[in-house]
């Protein structure tokens, strides 16, 4: 089919989508037996099977979110498990397959697979229990998927409380070999239907006492899950914790060199496999919370080893430590030797900030701020790439890519060591993406929030986004998430997230219980199609220009909390891209914007260039 009928077929199921307002329900689906193009499999719930047992009749409805819906019902005209025939048909988009085409690779800033066919990536997440469904919801999930024209699904946090691994010991060592194996066959049914696999590698992977860990140790990872089944998240901890790097390290060569006995492959040699995460949502340079953490004397000892190694001795700090006014931010009773030199705070769910202009001496500076950061970077940068190493050492040839949950300079750059680059956005607030006016001074929203996440010759994935307030913009999202992801040339959307529920009460739960589930929300399901082929074919074509905000080594470690002030409005009409540059620019973006923070870098060869400055020095040492 060639780009103008798909056009029309996209723009006729919008059509249908606007006159019926609703897609579920008899008329808009076909029963559990319907056929699917591609080849038949001898496999059991392979490709094409009808062997799906009958649903159960429904349960009554119950409510979980009273709080919003002020104790009303919603009951969607929306059948689960069934999936979209005729116009609502999009299954045309998938070339099954997936990994006829081979391996996903990097090439100038995109997605192509290896016989050098372009793809961009439409989908949803499947988080938790979902990852390992039973095997009726994995083939009804994997139809229903197919059929909406998706081509990629997120595997999202498959070892919240125990999942594929097994913690009846009181260990997280092994696994749980019967719900691996509904993840394999899970896979294997997305493989036939041309859907590609995200794999989130580690995601509220316990650590148990067990494991090695302190009665207090423990405690404060409970305290991070709000005592709930998600204890040892760990984020911060997990890039300088030898016990948890070990531990996370043994865990994903083995998962790598798992065979899957329905693909016959192991995951790090299967093409279904388009991208690796490291880490979800995680960072050195912030906390989930404000915990006292048993972890912060290895902060401290981080910090004063590193300044020893870069300084040698306190007279070597205190003299790097002092500006052109002679003030020293080294107090009196401070030294790396002894391990006594303070550290800055560490943010909460994002990277702390300072201005050139704070107090230059104490805990406050900006040169101990932009020491602390830098220390900060190197050892995440290291951690990752250690593990970067050993992906590719078991066999993974997919892109990898460390965490998608970028907050700041500091952790942007330090992204850059993978090969793909991410964000999370969320609008939860009831402000869709139109009611904010670019041409204010200040428009800040999830838009923009991704649009930081972009840098140079790096694809953008946006892991998960959707609207969680309830509110009448909530359908807005993923039209305009689509439709702006298409204008800055982004990679790859997944909503988060298809459903929550993994076993057979999927086919009986038709009212809403949540604000995140979509499978049986009509203002998701009846625009999700259309949106992918918006997104996947190029219906909304690329923005024609390009501005890029420059970032030096040193406008790096120098960041204030309004580091994006002048940078909000281009993402509305232009593609955005972030670019470290050293000390040199040497890119071809029509626009180069510096970042405002320092007044360091040559841009003589920049077309055209928008030169601000907050701070008139040339370090961060001043």
């Amino acid at each position: 089919m060639g780009k103008i009928s798909r056009l029309l077929a996209a723009v006729l199921a919008l059509l249908m989508i606007l006159s019926f307002a609703g897609c579920g329900g008899d008329g808009g689906s076909s029963g559990s037996g319907a056929s699917t193009s591609g080849s038949q499999s001898s496999k059991p719930g392979g490709f094409g099977s009808a062997s799906r047992p009958s649903r159960p009749e429904s349960m009554d409805a119950q409510l979980m979110v009273s709080d919003i819906f002020k104790n009303e019902v919603i009951i969607y005209n929306q059948t689960p498990g069934e999936v979209k025939t005729g116009v609502l048909d999009f299954s045309w988009m998938n070339d099954a397959p997936a990994g006829k085409h081979g391996y996903v690779e990097v090439k100038d800033g995109d997605f192509y697979f290896e016989d050098g066919t372009p793809v961009k990536f439409w989908g949803v997440n499947l988080g938790f229990d979902v990852t390992y469904p039973d095997r009726e919801v994995a083939e009804a999930i994997a139809d229903e998927l197919y059929h909406l024209g998706i081509n990629m699904v997120r595997i999202h946090a498959n070892t919240y409380g125990g999942g594929i691994l097994d913690y009846s010991d009181g260990t997280t060592g092994n696994f749980n070999e019967e719900n691996l194996d509904k993840q394999d066959y899970l896979i294997y049914l997305l493989k036939e239907r041309g859907i590609y696999i995200y794999l989130d590698l580690i995601c509220g992977r316990e650590f148990l006492v067990g494991d090695g860990f302190t009665q207090e140790e423990y405690t404060y990872f409970k305290a991070l899950a709000g005592g709930s089944g998600g204890a040892g998240i760990a984020k911060e901890t997990r890039f300088f914790d030898q016990r948890m790097i070990d531990l996370d390290k043994k865990f994903v060569e083995e998962l790598l060199e798992h065979v899957n006995p329905y693909t016959e492959m192991t995951y790090a040699e299967d093409p279904v496999f388009a991208v690796f995460q490291y880490l979800n949502e995680s960072s050195i340079f912030w906390q989930q919370g404000i915990y006292n953490s048993p972890f912060n004397d290895d902060i401290d000892k981080l910090f004063n080893d590193w300044l020893v190694e870069k300084y040698g001795n306190r007279e070597a700090l205190a003299a790097a430590w002092t500006n052109e006014k002679g003030q020293c931010a080294l107090t009196a009773d401070e030294d790396p030797a002894k391990g006594t030199v303070k550290r800055p705070s560490l943010g909460v769910w994002g990277e702390t900030y300072i201005d050139w202009q704070a107090p230059y001496v104490g805990k406050g500076s900006p040169a101990r701020f932009a020491d602390f950061m830098t220390c900060l970077s190197e050892k995440a940068t290291g951690t990752f790439l250690e593990f970067y190493d050993l992906i590719r050492d078991c066999g993974a040839k997919a892109p990898i890519t460390l965490s998608n949950y970028v907050m700041g300079p500091v952790d942007r750059k330090v992204n850059t060591y993978g090969d793909v680059m991410e964000r999370n956005a969320y609008w939860d607030n009831g402000a869709a993406i139109t009611e904010v006016d670019p041409q204010s001074t200040f428009p800040r929203n999830s838009l923009i929030n991704i649009a930081c996440a972009s840098v140079v010759d790096k694809p953008l994935i946006v892991t998960e986004f959707n609207a969680t307030a309830a509110n009448p913009f909530k359908p807005d999202a993923i039209f305009q998430m689509a439709a702006y992801g298409a204008l800055q040339d982004w990679d790859g959307l997944t909503l988060f997230t298809w459903s929550f529920t993994g076993n057979r009460s999927y086919f009986t739960i038709t009212d809403q219980r949540d604000l995140y589930t979509a499978n049986i929300d009509p203002s998701v399901i009846g625009e999700f199609s259309v949106c992918g082929a918006m997104f996947r074919l190029g219906i909304v074509s690329e923005a024609e220009s390009t501005v890029e905000v420059a970032y030096t080594d040193v406008d790096t470690f120098t960041q204030d909390s309004n580091y994006l002030a002048y940078n909000y409005p281009f993402a509305y009409v232009t593609k955005l891209r972030y670019n470290f540059i050293g000390d040199k620019y040497e890119g071809d973006a029509d626009l180069v914007v510096t970042s405002g923070n320092s007044a360091t870098g040559d841009y003589t060869q920049a077309k055209k260039l928008f030169l601000h400055s907050k701070n008139p020095y040339s370090d961060v040492y001043q």
